[in-house]
């Protein structure tokens, strides 16, 4: 499967780097983007090859959730903390919070990954000279893959802000499956209609990025406030932000609505 290919090609590269040593914030944010584009492959369309092994997802969350991490911590002290001190902040000290935070290469270099690996690659060359999937039943299938996640994301996220945190978390991780899964069918329906959808999908993304950035720096700020008082200005400061972040959120997703689906 050539989606899968060219998915597990980026893992590759940059599993590479950070099982090397690299911590760098980009190696580590490329590899995190791999993994959710190949889950979101692996996902909507094994049906479409024989072959695919479900033992895979699980050390594939394991390693998308230990890097994430990694990223949160970076992103905490690199864009939040420099915020919060902006708004009148107490400057603090972060570093306590990194022995929570696993090794990026012990993380890759895991045994469990390591088979996942080997496994994807069986797979993708067992697969690079069959025959594809009839286009017929090929396109039928992603249009109804797109239309089910599409009308998920509509669906809750017109109530976006009244929903509970897991709820709006399911609605982030179906937007992002949608987005690659746009992706991966642009050639199948024409590069002009997928790229104003692809444009449509942005401005949600940021939204929903934002909010559930500022969630977990909150969260991570009420931990540490247990051993420094001066964090409750900082999870104060963001927890007055959620409610209109998350309107902010509700209302990218209304217009969202009026992006007509390419697959149609």
């Amino acid at each position: 499967m050539a989606v899968v290919c060219a998915c597990l090609d980026q893992v590759l590269a940059f599993a590479s780097e950070v099982g090397a040593g690299s911590t760098d914030a980009e190696h580590i944010h490329k590899l995190r983007v791999g993994i959710r584009r190949l889950r979101t492959a692996l996902r909507e369309l094994a049906s479409l090859s024989d072959g695919v092994d479900p033992a895979w997802e699980e050390p594939l969350v394991e390693l998308f959730r230990s890097l994430g991490r990694h990223r949160d911590q970076h992103h905490l002290a690199s864009s939040i903390e420099p915020r919060i001190e902006a708004a009148g902040g107490p400057v603090l000290d972060l570093a306590s919070l990194d022995a929570d935070v696993p090794d990026p290469g012990e993380a890759v270099r895991e045994p469990a990954f390591q088979d996942t690996l080997l496994g994807l690659l069986a797979f993708v060359h067992r697969d690079s000279g069959a025959a594809g999937p009839d286009q017929g039943a090929a396109n039928k299938h992603v249009r109804k893959a797109l239309a089910k996640l599409h009308a998920q994301v509509l669906r809750d996220g017109r109530r976006f802000a009244a929903l509970d945190e897991v709820r709006q978390h399911r609605v982030r991780k179906r937007l992002k499956r949608l987005r690659y899964l746009a992706e991966f069918a642009r050639p199948l329906f024409g590069s002009r209609k997928s790229k104003d959808f692809l444009q449509a999908l942005k401005p949600v993304q940021d939204a929903l990025g934002l909010y559930n950035d500022e969630i977990m720096a909150a969260r991570a700020y009420r931990a540490l406030a247990s051993r420094d008082a001066n964090a409750w200005f900082a999870a104060g400061w963001l927890g007055a932000r959620r409610e209109p972040n998350a309107a902010a959120c509700q209302e990218a997703i209304k217009k969202l609505s009026r992006a007509r689906p390419f697959w149609d």
